[in-house]
């Protein structure tokens, strides 16, 4: 009996420990004069995807990306660009996952 339960405990912490935590917003590149942004994320090769949430006061950026197929390779940041319907501006840059703030630098050429 006590077997059956420690085997039904372990499945569970097994299947809860295989979630997939939401990409992270490693840089973002853009200028307060452009709408471009360009959003560097540890995705691994999983084709993400960025939405933004614009308001007055901030971008909020939220992340996607497929499931992990295990052949990312060994270069896992991946860059994608974002056209915003108004240029940054004084605005903030938020990662929606995390909550926090994020810096935004200057854009490369």
């Amino acid at each position: 009996m006590i077997a059956g339960w420690c085997i039904a405990l372990l499945g569970m912490l097994l299947v809860a420990g295989c979630g997939v935590d939401a990409p992270s917003i490693v840089i973002v590149y853009g200028d307060p004069e452009s709408t471009k942004l360009t959003v560097g994320v540890d995705t691994c090769n999983r084709h993400p995807l960025v939405n933004a949430a614009e308001t007055t006061e901030e971008v909020r950026l939220t992340v996607t990306a497929d499931e992990p197929s295990g052949d990312g390779g060994e270069d896992c940041r991946d860059s994608v660009d974002l056209n915003l319907e108004t240029p940054l501006g004084d605005r903030i840059v938020v990662d929606d996952s995390t909550n926090e703030q994020v810096e935004v630098a200057p854009l490369e050429d």
